[in-house]
């Protein structure tokens, strides 16, 4: 029961991770994005 919960937490901490390194990387690829979008509809 104990080594499950612990394994829990190892998943959700990864988990958490890798969300927080994606929206990361989203917000720096959506800076980038924006104005070549801009460019292409304008």
């Amino acid at each position: 029961m104990i080594f499950r919960s612990n394994l829990t937490e190892n998943v959700v901490a990864s988990i958490r991770k890798d969300l927080h390194m994606m929206t990361h990387d989203y917000w720096l690829q959506r800076d980038q994005l924006i104005p070549s979008f801009i460019s292409l509809v304008g």
